[in-house]
């Protein structure tokens, strides 16, 4: 798929047998726009479910078709939080990302530099719903090299709920 323009939806269900056995749901769109030559707007919005006795390991990882979302926090979910600083049953998150090349080398690779502002939360103990309360909110920039067409290092520096965080990741958050 192209990160530079239009929308990627997943959706799937899981059944584990960790625990004493479960169920999950959970979707994931994502969506790119090329503003003008060199920045891309980006847009992620997720959610999952789980039913039945799921165990901790399964409360920290969302299924992905590309790889796995670790619930909630670090560099690819939440990069204001610590990785898997919150976690729960049921989880709502989004991430809003500008991303604009300072120098960019064609094929051969880019300087980027970034904008983003993340929010999330999880439901424990309570059933999943649309809604703003309890939100995590986060943001903050970065700057991300890209090597060629496809290594990609990321270096996000960001503030939220728990104060200053840095993170370094591997490809694009989404």
């Amino acid at each position: 798929y192209d990160t530079h323009q239009g929308l990627l939806l997943e959706a799937g269900t899981q059944v584990g047998s960790g625990g004493d056995g479960y169920t999950r749901l959970y979707t994931v769109l994502r969506g790119y726009l090329t503003v003008r030559e060199g920045t891309v707007v980006a847009a992620r919005l997720g959610a999952s479910g789980t039913g039945g006795a799921p165990s901790l390991d399964a409360l920290y990882r969302i299924p992905g078709w590309e790889r796995e979302i670790p619930v909630l926090g670090g560099e690819y979910s939440h990069r204001s939080l610590d990785t898997g600083r919150l976690a729960g049953r049921h989880v709502l998150f989004g991430n809003l990302e500008v991303r604009h090349d300072l120098l960019a080398f064609g094929d051969l690779g880019a300087i980027t530099l970034m904008a983003f502002t993340d929010a999330g939360r999880v439901f424990q103990g309570e059933s999943f719903k649309l809604t703003t309360e309890d939100l995590k909110v986060g943001g903050g920039g970065g700057v991300a090299l890209r090597i060629l067409r496809s290594s990609i290092f990321t270096f996000n520096f960001a503030g939220g709920p728990d104060g200053f965080n840095f993170s370094v990741g591997s490809g694009w958050m989404f």
